[in-house]
């Protein structure tokens, strides 16, 4: 209790210390928020990229391989909300997964433990991350686009010619399957970052 009498005095050049050392702890929480919301933002929209896709395959399957035209089809509501998922442009949200390597990246400066980077929880999860990307590049992203496509320049009817459905529903699959490796190498990340293993 003696510091109560005597409480310590604290120099003009300590308060400065004890403000940057608040504010760059400020940053880093804020730069950590952004790198776990990005990742949670990119995983989310790619689920929903592979859900809408599959979706679009059982409409397309339906009609391929049924004259009837009620047996499972998709009714024009739910036809119409995944038309509308698939409006041409970019999906900007999934490419948020960007930057859940440049929040990583900046928290490694701010944290000035680069000694981290050769931690095999980093190399792993960063590895996995790399992976990520191609696949989303080379499959999900191009057959994504191409399904905006076929969508945009069939508006009525829908996928009309039966070729026109099997490329939709090929397209469609290729979504789905890179939507499952995609988000699965991101799981499998997130766990490596949690974790930490040594």
């Amino acid at each position: 209790m003696l510091w109560i009498l005597h409480p310590p005095t604290l120099s003009l050049a300590a308060l400065v210390d004890i403000g940057s050392v608040s504010a760059g702890q400020v940053l880093f929480d804020l730069t950590l928020i952004g790198h776990v919301s990005a990742a949670v933002v990119g995983f989310s929209a790619i689920t929903l990229t592979g859900l809408n896709a599959h979706r679009l395959k059982g409409f397309g399957r339906a009609v391929t391989g049924s004259d009837d035209g009620s047996a499972g089809a998709l009714a024009e509501g739910r036809e119409a909300k995944v038309r509308q998922f698939f409006a041409p442009g970019p999906n900007l949200a999934s490419r948020s997964i960007y930057l859940v390597a440049v929040a990583g990246l900046a928290l490694l400066v701010e944290s000035g433990r680069f000694a981290w980077a050769l931690q095999t929880w980093l190399v792993g999860a960063s590895a996995l991350w790399l992976f990520c990307v191609v696949v989303a590049e080379v499959v999900l992203w191009p057959a994504e686009r191409a399904v905006q496509q076929e969508l945009a320049a069939h508006q009525e009817p829908a996928l009309p010619s039966p070729e026109v459905r099997r490329e939709t529903v090929r397209l469609a699959g290729r979504i789905v399957a890179g939507a499952i490796v995609v988000d699965l190498g991101l799981a499998a990340a997130f766990a490596l970052m949690a974790v930490q293993p040594r």
